[in-house]
């Protein structure tokens, strides 16, 4: 290690934050670690304040160096730990405590933060409408809403499968196109019918 270097290290040597060292956040992460459940949310927690309160650098001079010599898993597991639990800093309290799966939270990624809390909420509900737990699917069905990338893909997703059925359209017969309505009727609007049925493919139009 460099002279800069060891001197950077020895000025932080002594980095305490909420009374908790990086050698004290440590131990926790890995104790959490050991558990069948990994405790995924109490490792973000203590990454996310070790990286943030640069508390690595009592003994490191880069958070990757503190990662490989410290931890049971790499830098890159580790930044994503972070970024989920970056998302979680972001929910509302009430909410926050039922966020427990990394699945459902990395599906808020891209989600403005004034939206989170109704993303979640409407993800849960729906969930619970259908007296099921509720999955990543249904958070990102909600979120998709409020992320611009997200929102384009699924118009032209819809455009495409609209042209599909406007294609088969054409040559079906009467009988296909009064089961084509029957079925549309049933659900609440056409990209809900797009996206059940696939495009009306099928429905085994033209036979």
């Amino acid at each position: 290690m460099s002279k800069a270097k060891k001197e950077n290290a020895g000025a932080n040597a002594n980095l305490v934050i909420a009374g908790e060292t990086l050698e004290s956040l440590t131990l926790e992460i890995l104790g959490f670690y050991d558990t069948i459940a990994g405790e995924i949310n109490e490792i973000g927690r203590r990454l996310w304040t070790i990286k943030k309160h640069k508390l690595y650098k009592s003994k490191y001079h880069r958070f990757g160096d503190y990662c490989a010599a410290e931890l049971p898993f790499g830098s890159r597991r580790a930044y994503e730990v972070i970024d989920v639990e970056s998302i979680v800093q972001l929910l509302p309290e009430s909410v926050r405590k039922s966020a427990q799966k990394e699945s459902h939270i990395e599906a808020l990624k891209g989600v403005p933060a004034d939206k989170l809390e109704e993303v979640w909420i409407s993800a849960h509900e729906a969930a619970e409408s259908e007296n099921r737990d509720m999955t990543a699917r249904d958070v990102e069905s909600f979120a998709a809403k409020f992320i611009p990338a997200k929102i384009h893909a699924k118009k032209r997703t819809v455009e495409k499968k609209a042209r599909g059925i406007m294609a088969v359209w054409k040559n079906a017969s009467l009988e296909s196109r009064r089961n084509f309505v029957r079925e549309f009727l049933k659900m609440k609007n056409f990209e809900e019918y797009l996206v059940a049925k696939e495009g009306g493919i099928r429905l085994g139009w033209g036979s």
